[in-house]
């Protein structure tokens, strides 16, 4: 029993070391080359397993079949995300809009979102920040991080961006992580930069309005007051 099973195991061994050279090119297969595979091994020490072994090896995967798997997964769930926000918009037409914001104008305030949950840019979400646009009375920031400046300027273009961080009232970090505040120093510099640009009468007017109101945990004040000494 123990030669049979010995032999079967040069046999998967062979199989296996005959599978993996044809993985590569035929120019680039040689008689002593062999592609490794996930799950083969080399052993030094002790001397008595020394030597190769592909009794491990795991068979590649079909890349088609992964990819069709990925892709109807994908639009599983965004048929699922898209019923799931048709019943919630059914609910809320449904409901009766509550006393305090009967009577309030679409340009009072309106929230964007641009970034959520992401520790660091992406191609499909940004970092945290959101902006509480109320027009003419100005905005707030919530939170800052890493390229908020890019995603006011992809949401609401080049100009109307310079206007928004020209016109804030307040920015607000929640805490030192740097996927909070680690756009806000860009930001501050670019908004320096635009007040240098405006011109002279508008330049006085802006130096009249009080400056940038900057809250969150006391250590960001220091981070704050280090970065103001090399602008």
């Amino acid at each position: 029993a123990g030669a049979q099973q010995q032999q079967q195991q040069q046999q998967d061994a062979a199989d296996c070391a005959g599978a993996a050279k044809q993985m590569l090119p035929q120019e680039q297969q040689l008689p002593n080359m062999l592609a490794a595979g996930s799950g083969c091994r080399f052993t030094l020490a002790p001397l008595k397993f020394l030597g190769l072994g592909l009794d491990g090896v795991i068979a590649a995967p079909d890349w088609q079949q992964v990819q069709a798997e990925v892709r109807d997964s994908k639009r599983a769930a965004l048929l699922q995300l898209l019923e799931s926000y048709q019943a919630d918009k059914e609910q809320v037409q449904q409901q009766q809009m509550r006393p305090q914001l009967q009577g309030i104008s679409r340009r009072a305030a309106e929230l964007t979102l641009l970034g959520t949950c992401s520790a660091c840019p992406s191609n499909h979400r940004n970092v945290s920040a959101y902006y509480l646009d109320l027009f003419d009375r100005g905005g707030l920031l919530m939170d800052c991080g890493e390229d908020t400046m890019g995603q006011l300027e992809r949401r609401f273009g080049r100009q109307q961006a310079a206007q928004r961080i020209l016109g804030l009232n307040a920015v607000w970090v929640s805490h030192m992580h740097a996927d909070h505040h680690g756009g806000l120093y860009p930001l501050l510099l670019r908004r320096q930069q635009l007040l240098q640009q405006e011109p002279a009468g508008a330049q006085q007017q802006q130096e009249q309005q009080p400056p940038l109101l900057i809250m969150g945990p006391w250590p960001l004040f220091r981070v704050l007051s280090n970065y103001s000494d090399v602008l």
